[in-house]
């Protein structure tokens, strides 16, 4: 099962944590949603569009902590440093991607500030020279044109945020076609 998610888009955080809770083994791929948004980060070009969708996440995951940053960051260098990451150390690059997550969705940091990244790697036991040399990475392409999407090794997509009992549904391989949710 592959999980396409980026790191700044609220419903990829949701359904991170939730596929996290449940113990579900994913491969990971990083995809960049946005590549306009600004290094270092700034206030969301629609803020009420932004509030909105975390409101609707929020809604939908009441579950996962989450606040609305007051600035919203390029994810670029982030999903570069974890995918450098996986290929050295699948573990720390797993805890890499939850605390690179949740440094922006409940802490408001800037995940495209270098020091920040270094930081996280540290502390995920990964070496924070990552940041410094994440060598050159070819992001994902999500299969559905956005994120966050789940795909099965059936061939079968979850897109967006689903409740639970849908999430685990689909993982059990239960649901028989596409599962669209909130994105």
């Amino acid at each position: 099962m592959v999980l396409f998610a980026d790191f700044n888009c609220p419903y990829s955080y949701a359904l991170h944590e939730r596929l996290r809770a449940m113990g579900a083994a994913v491969e990971w791929q990083g995809v960049e949603h946005a590549p306009e948004l600004p290094v270092p980060a700034a206030p969301p070009p629609d803020r009420a569009r932004f509030e909105r969708e975390v409101a609707e996440v929020r809604a939908l995951a009441g579950e996962v902590p989450l606040h609305t940053p007051a600035r919203l960051p390029s994810s670029h260098l982030a999903l570069a440093v974890a995918a450098r990451a996986a290929d050295l150390d699948p573990d720390g690059a797993a805890d890499l991607r939850s605390r690179v997550f949740r440094a922006l969705w409940v802490e408001g940091r800037d995940i495209s500030d270098p020091a920040v990244l270094r930081d996280l790697a540290g502390a995920a036991g990964l070496s924070p020279a990552l940041v410094d040399e994440p060598g050159r990475i070819e992001l994902a392409r999500s299969p559905t044109g956005g994120v966050p999407a789940l795909v099965r090794d059936d061939g079968r997509i979850l897109k967006g945020l689903v409740g639970p009992t849908q999430l685990r549904d689909f993982l059990a391989g239960v649901t028989e076609g596409d599962v669209e949710g909130a994105w």
